[in-house]
């Protein structure tokens, strides 16, 4: 592809979206400048107290916003890029959807999380949604908010797979002790609504629990069954060799699927997903012990499958073949905002 493509997103670790976007565009020899719009790359005030207690009252603006946003639009009017890709929910300032307008640069998001929700709510990343050329977002049921906030196009476009991070590992390869893996596992951080899923979870199962992520230390019930976060080899370990993994969206933020979706078949484990239309469509023809529609619906279920390795080994089989596709990858996310863009 003779394109020229700017990114804006996180890129401090390799796991993060735009840090994906970026390989993929390296992938499909693109031009590519990215700006690391992560707090540890250009909000350095971020450190101290002072720092955050700005950011809170500027409208989740650092005091490094402001010069950010300048050196975005010098570089939109040097790169001359045809596209200009934003991921997730970052306010901008006006002028760099002017600056790309300038240079006939069509601006897009990819958006992955719910800009309502409690915890990410950005009232001037709402108001920056009509100046978006197109939306693509991991949530169907936002595209009525979209809509309804000025978006003047929005694109269902799911979560993918990065090949790079998400793979199965031979024996052997990772140095994680595969003993002290335990039956189940949920890989992600503990938000509220997560932590009283699982209390409930735990009045019916009979295995062992592993929570992988943030902050289950801190919750009293739970923090016995806390092994801490995971990256790289270690959670692709964990995620093929514990026994069931458990594929828990995030109601808050309007998930009906998430990352894990793709990344659990991708590191070749087992996965049994919350009952929602999006990962019916995703897991055709899975069985119907794969899914769950409460905690007690999922502890009766791991508990059966732990009984059952034949049932098990069929739905790693069947994920496998499902979703670890190259139509799955952020390669084909990129080719697919790339050719809805230049309609």
């Amino acid at each position: 592809m003779n394109k020229k493509i700017i990114i804006i997103g996180h890129d401090s670790v390799n796991y993060h979206i735009g840090s994906m976007f970026n390989r993929a565009a390296q992938e499909l020899n693109l031009r590519c400048a990215l700006i690391d719009n992560s707090w540890e790359s250009y909000a350095p005030s971020m450190k101290y107290l002072s720092g955050r207690a700005f950011f809170k009252i500027a409208g989740k603006r650092p005091l490094e916003w402001w010069s950010f946003n300048d050196k975005t639009v010098a570089l939109i009017e040097e790169f001359c890029s045809q596209v200009v890709l934003v991921t997730g929910i970052f306010p901008l300032k006006s002028e760099v959807f002017y600056q790309c307008n300038k240079v006939g640069a069509k601006i897009v998001n990819y958006l992955t999380d719910s800009p309502w929700s409690k915890q990410n709510s950005c009232p001037i990343f709402i108001k920056n949604l009509p100046k978006y050329d197109c939306i693509f977002s991991t949530k169907t049921a936002l595209t009525p908010n979209l809509v309804k906030a000025g978006a003047k196009q929005v694109y269902f476009l799911p979560f993918a797979l990065d090949p790079l991070l998400h793979r199965y590992l031979p024996t052997g390869e990772s140095q994680h002790e595969y003993s002290q893996i335990p039956d189940v596992c949920l890989v992600g951080g503990a938000d509220a609504d997560r932590i009283n899923f699982i209390n409930n979870f735990l009045f019916n199962f009979k295995g062992k629990l592993g929570l992988y992520g943030g902050y289950w230390h801190k919750n009293k019930q739970l923090k016995q069954f806390s092994h801490g976060v995971v990256f790289g080899d270690v959670f692709c370990t964990v995620v093929h060799n514990c026994k069931i993994n458990i594929g828990l969206v995030r109601r808050a933020n309007k998930d009906g699927h998430s990352m894990r979706s793709y990344e659990i078949p991708a590191c070749g484990g087992v996965g049994i997903y919350e009952d929602t239309p999006e990962h019916r469509d995703l897991f055709q023809g899975y069985p119907e012990y794969g899914f769950f529609t409460s905690p007690e619906d999922l502890a009766d279920k791991c508990n059966w499958l732990l009984e059952h390795p034949v049932e098990r080994e069929q739905m790693r089989l069947l994920g496998i073949q499902l979703i670890v596709t190259e139509g799955n990858t952020y390669v084909a996310r990129l080719k697919t905002i790339l050719e809805l863009v230049g309609k």
